[in-house]
């Protein structure tokens, strides 16, 4: 599966002021992988962008269900 680029901000970040960024892929890095002990076909991928994926080995074209990151205060 391909890791796309959400653009989604996490809840708490809405009123920040925002940086101007380049944008150099459209591809996320995915930081850490665990699968689902009683469903190998089933696993969720941590992302640099703070998002969570799950994801299956049957249906590779998108994510089952994302889940967003939190801010720490």
């Amino acid at each position: 599966m391909v890791l796309k680029r959400s653009y989604v901000s996490a809840p708490g970040t809405v009123n920040k002021p925002k940086r101007s960024e380049s944008l150099i892929s459209r591809t996320a890095f995915g930081s850490c992988m665990a699968f689902n002990k009683r469903d190998p076909s089933i696993y969720v991928v941590g992302t640099e962008e703070g998002p969570i994926h799950k994801c299956s080995c049957s249906y590779n074209e998108q994510y089952l269900e994302t889940f967003l990151g939190h801010t720490a205060y």
